[in-house]
């Protein structure tokens, strides 16, 4: 399924406008769209549309699935218009006035520490990642309630809620040069514990010259 984010996604209907360029992404913020723009949500919609009518009709098709790494890329909170009406509307300040950190006791954060308030909102809101993805599930699932969507990777941190629409949400890892901890899953699990979503974790085999697996 079509992410709407990602520029290589929108290669055959590009988005045209004066805020549809992702603005304050952490790294690599020319590679994304806007997806609070509704230029860029059109286009996203019609890029889901035209998956679903080349492929909906068959029964074996059973999943689909969203590559979100982009989640690597956008650990600030989006920058355009819409992200920052957004950030305005939900925590009431701007990141430049998160202010000093606020603690209940030594090293504890205050639930409402700025700070804290501040990253929990980027990864569940602000990034734009779940608006996206959102958008892409009621697609999906407004045509085919039966096949099962999954994103991958669940790894920058375990909070609740970062996936919307989502039924199976993973991450993965290579075997060289060296093999994610095996907690990982459980790190997934954690952020899925009071939903009906499922974790999955990958494993990928890289065959290289010298050897399979790390020596370390």
């Amino acid at each position: 399924m079509h992410s709407g984010l990602w520029r290589r996604e929108f290669n055959l209907l590009t988005p045209k406008g004066p805020d549809v360029h992702y603005r304050g992404a952490g790294r690599n913020g020319d590679q994304y769209f806007n997806p609070f723009d509704p230029e860029v949500a059109r286009l996203h919609e019609h890029g889901c549309r035209l998956m679903l009518d080349a492929f909906g009709e068959y029964p074996n098709v059973r999943f689909a699935f969203i590559d979100m790494e982009h989640v690597d890329d956008l650990y600030h909170a989006n920058a355009n218009v819409g992200g920052k009406e957004l950030m305005k509307r939900m925590l009431g300040f701007t990141k430049e006035e998160i202010g000093k950190p606020k603690f209940v006791a030594s090293g504890v954060l205050a639930d409402d520490d700025r700070g804290y308030r501040y990253h929990k909102y980027v990864f569940q809101h602000g990034n734009g990642v779940n608006l996206a993805l959102q958008r892409a599930a009621d697609r999906l699932h407004g045509v085919r309630p039966d096949v099962k969507l999954i994103s991958d990777p669940y790894r920058s941190v375990a909070l609740l809620d970062m996936f919307p629409g989502c039924d199976i949400v993973a991450t993965w890892t290579y075997t060289n040069p060296r093999a994610k901890s095996p907690n990982s899953a459980s790190i997934i699990a954690a952020g899925l514990i009071l939903t009906t979503v499922q974790p999955l974790r990958f494993s990928g085999v890289l065959p290289v010259p010298s050897h399979l697996f790390s020596g370390g």
